[in-house]
């Protein structure tokens, strides 16, 4: 994740200013999961927000955030003075995907990590068993899996890992 992480700092000039940093969150970082693990949870942190919070909220509109603070570039994520979430979720999706390509297509992830459909391959129906065929980018199907997906909240990415049950010392039931 780290190597993930360092390539999409640097995948765009306003990622890079944002200054986004991955931290572990959930059952793994609070050393209460009860089997093995089978997903990591990661809030993503944008230190630039911390040194100058570009936003406000105002007390006759409390459903929105407005602009407050000026970091270069961020002008693009608002509309008429108010953020705009659909925007800046795009913009991480988008170099979410663009990242990850970069790191299978370099050959810097470990061997025993893959992933699953590119959104290419979604989006252009590759997929023999999708029942969206060509639903749109970055969409959640639940037959197959696309790398870089959203949630209402937030980027989903799916990746997998093929761990040697020899080195585990036991054996998951089929």
């Amino acid at each position: 994740m780290q190597e993930f992480a360092s390539i999409w700092a640097k995948s765009d000039p306003l990622i890079e200013r944002l200054k986004p940093r991955l931290r572990l969150v959930g059952s793994i970082a609070e050393d209460t999961r009860l089997v093995v693990a089978n997903e990591l949870d990661f809030n993503i942190c944008f230190e630039a927000w911390k040194l100058e919070p570009p936003f406000e909220v105002r007390k006759e509109d409390p459903l929105h955030l407005y602009k407050s603070g000026e970091i270069e570039g961020m002008d693009k994520l608002f509309y008429e003075g108010k953020f705009d979430l659909l925007n800046f979720k795009t913009l991480l999706l988008e170099t979410a995907e663009r990242s990850l390509n970069n790191l299978f297509e370099n050959g810097n992830h470990p061997s025993s990590l893959s992933r699953f459909l590119t959104n290419e391959e979604f989006q252009t129906g590759d997929c023999s068993n999708c029942d969206l065929k060509a639903g749109g980018s970055m969409r959640h199907c639940l037959t197959c899996l696309p790398a870089v997906t959203q949630t209402r909240v937030g980027i989903s990415m799916q990746l997998q890992w093929v761990v040697d049950e020899r080195r585990l010392g036991w054996r998951p039931k089929t």
